[in-house]
């Protein structure tokens, strides 16, 4: 068994569902045919591309794999499976790009921002927090919200804190 699939570029009109489906009907014979416990695949070879396409203007990305097989009877043959990885690449861009734009949101803010672990650790602090309370942030990221907090205030502070966390209020 031996199939040849042309790269992505040498067959425009193909994409999503239909090599999905190719990929889909190999699986299914070839698991079938020979049980995953019986031993007789062997990985030759796997491979990552990622390549832009000018026809349809995207980005398109894939894992394939391909492996020898030796069939029940003794005869050998070639699997090879396809994995579009498109869609994964596009959701891990869109994250990074989420995830610096709230970093440069932090960062900038206006106001001070601070982020408080559930011990009152300071976890994170934008630099304006820092100019407000008066403490470098190094030297503000070692201390608790209860050391830099006026001793008159502590009780309150922490008493609001235990109401947050029981779901008592929600600032």
């Amino acid at each position: 068994m031996f199939a040849h699939v042309p790269p992505p570029a040498a067959r425009p009109g193909l994409r999503g569902g239909a090599a999905v489906d190719l990929g889909r009907a190999v699986r299914e014979r070839s698991h079938r045919a020979i049980p995953a416990h019986t031993g007789y695949r062997r990985a030759v070879r796997v491979s990552q591309h990622v390549e832009r396409r000018a026809d349809i203007a995207e980005t398109e990305a894939y894992d394939w794999r391909i492996e020898r097989i030796t069939l029940p009877d003794g005869r050998f043959g070639v699997v090879c499976y396809f994995y579009d990885l498109s869609e994964r690449q596009q959701l891990e861009a869109a994250l990074r790009e989420s995830e610096a734009q709230l970093r440069a949101t932090f960062e900038q803010a206006a106001v001070g921002i601070a982020h408080v672990g559930l011990d009152g650790r300071w976890l994170r602090v934008n630099r304006r927090y820092c100019e407000i309370v008066g403490y470098e942030r190094d030297e503000l990221l070692g201390k608790t919200f209860q050391e830099i907090t006026h001793p008159d205030d502590v009780d309150a502070d922490v008493s609001q804190l235990r109401k947050l966390l029981a779901g008592e209020t929600d600032r």
